[in-house]
């Protein structure tokens, strides 16, 4: 199987286009709607993402506001993040040869910050919708997976070992799955679910086996780099079930959240990263037996509350423009960035 980055979520069952209800929603709202990136609103303006998602820290152009169901909200250019692996684990160019990012520990995600509160669920409430939990679901845990992107086309299609679409009641059949479509109206939010499986199981996949559920994927995103990914996987598994939720990511648009319910305590559990398809597999496809990645949250825990916890004044008293300086005493060096905002 071989990996694809820019994924988006095909379900089995239809009727998960709306916010699960009570206890069962994860954290619905948190996630951005449809039409735009998929991100995660976790509180105190901060918002995560695969980093492939988008934007590039250093493209001004190319900052577009981010989509909640509270409204559009613009992100502040200086507030952009890439989560580095860990350096106790080696990584990099010591188990990959590709081409390496400009730090050799970059993994695939990233946190930004809105310059407005959304007025949604935050992580740091007293009684929190959701929390990043500092280790990762035990294996076989079902998870509950939030994002937006191609609608799947109804009915299952069959395919021969040639990629020849089969008609029903008609074979050999080789390959089952669905296929998605193309078309921009067809973009939806919508919720699915997975179970994950043992990284043992799936080491072709991976470089490295970290822990019964965590891997290393070694990802080339569309910038052409190589990075790697302490990853959950779970498998696209037919007959589980009906109505079946079972989910698998397609291309269209990575980043979807991936919830883990323990007790009566909703985790932000992963990011949706990429997929594992089969050789040839046409696209826009969602495959029984493809694998999908999500990054494990668990794993970079620590990482992600080391800059959430020293980025905390970017709206600091005087900081009109929300760039995370006190700027405007008139100096040279300064100009008058505040005081003209």
């Amino acid at each position: 199987m071989c990996p694809r980055s820019a994924e988006a979520l095909v379900v089995v069952s239809p009727g998960t286009d709306v916010a699960p209800t009570g206890t069962s929603d994860p954290g619905w709202n948190n996630v951005t709607v449809a039409g735009g990136r998929n991100f995660i609103y976790l509180g105190d303006g901060w918002a995560i993402s695969a980093r492939h998602v988008g934007p590039q820290i250093t493209d001004a152009a190319n900052l577009q506001a981010l989509q909640f169901s509270t409204g559009s909200f613009n992100l502040i250019k200086n507030q952009n993040f890439i989560v580095d692996n860990p350096a106790s684990l080696t990584l990099g160019g010591a188990t990959v040869a590709h081409p390496l990012p400009p730090d050799p520990y970059e993994s695939d995600l990233r946190l930004v910050r809105l310059d407005t509160d959304p007025g949604l669920p935050s992580i740091f409430d007293a009684n929190p919708k959701f929390t990043i939990p500092s280790q990762p679901p035990a294996v076989v845990s079902q998870v509950m997976v939030v994002g937006s992107g191609p609608s799947r086309n109804s009915g299952e299609t069959n395919w021969n070992s040639s990629w020849q679409t089969v008609p029903p009641n008609a074979g050999p059949v080789a390959f089952t799955g669905f296929t998605a479509s193309n078309q921009p109206q067809d973009i939806i939010k919508r919720w699915g679910t997975n179970n994950l499986v043992n990284a043992n199981s799936v080491s072709n996949i991976l470089n490295q086996v970290l822990s019964p559920t965590t891997g290393v994927v070694a990802l080339v995103t569309p910038d052409g780099y190589t990075r790697d990914v302490a990853s959950l996987v779970a498998s696209f598994d037919q007959n589980v079930g009906s109505p079946s939720y079972e989910s698998q990511v397609v291309p269209g648009d990575s980043g979807s959240g991936v919830f883990y319910k323990n007790g009566n305590q909703w985790n932000l559990v992963g990011i949706a990263d990429a997929q594992f398809i089969y050789t040839n597999q046409p696209g826009l496809t969602a495959m029984y037996g493809d694998l999908t990645t999500y990054i494990d949250l668990a794993y970079y825990h620590d990482q992600i509350f080391n800059i959430i916890n020293a980025h905390k004044n970017y709206s600091i008293s005087g900081d009109i423009n929300l760039d995370g300086n006190l700027c405007g005493d008139g100096s040279p060096a300064c100009g008058s960035s505040d005081v003209a905002a």
